[in-house]
């Protein structure tokens, strides 16, 4: 393959030569940089091909493994569910949610809760989003005290925004799901 590419070359060179004077010496000097180049993938090629075919036949024999099937377990196991707070514990939960924004300096403007029941086996929840003028430094706070005292509490939600320059502190809407036991 070498040998039949270096007689291409001569062939090459003898219909280009004159172009090559038009070149300068920069243009002579790219002109064999890249013959060289093509010299050096053409050598490489056969080792390619061969790597290629490799990668082919692992490919095919992985496609003809047979595919094992995958358990789709709860996404609750028991004894995640009997450590959750019963239903009758919520009130409870959300004095202690309440607590802590006072403790930690957040008064809640806007509250609003819902139910959501579990999805893929998974335990209900109390939806819960609160709407407050706080620091992002109270907030965080505020957030780290919940999920500290109320270990069933996912934090779902967090937005901050300051809707203009003289508003001396921002709007915060936190977003948290309280999941419980439900007893039958």
């Amino acid at each position: 393959m070498a040998i039949e590419l270096a007689s291409r070359l001569r062939r090459v060179r003898g219909r280009a030569a004159p172009r090559l004077k038009n070149l300068g010496l920069p243009g002579a000097a790219g002109a064999l940089l890249l013959c060289l180049t093509l010299l050096g993938a053409a050598w490489q090629l056969p080792g390619l091909r061969g790597e290629q075919d490799r990668v082919r036949d692992q490919l095919a024999e992985l496609e003809r493994r047979p595919k094992p099937l995958l358990r789709v377990a709860s996404a609750a196991s028991p004894s995640l569910v009997a450590q959750l707070p019963a239903e009758a514990d919520l009130p409870g939960l959300l004095s202690q949610v309440f607590a802590a924004a006072q403790l930690q300096g957040v008064s809640v403007g806007q509250s609003d809760y819902g139910y959501a029941a579990g999805e893929r086996g998974g335990p209900p929840s109390l939806q819960l989003r609160l709407d407050s003028m706080t620091s992002y430094a109270n907030a965080r706070r505020f957030v780290n005290q919940v999920v500290l005292t109320v270990p069933s509490a996912a934090l779902t939600g967090f937005s901050i925004v300051r809707e203009s320059e003289a508003q001396p502190v921002p709007r915060v809407r936190l977003s948290f799901a309280i999941y419980y036991r439900s007893v039958p």
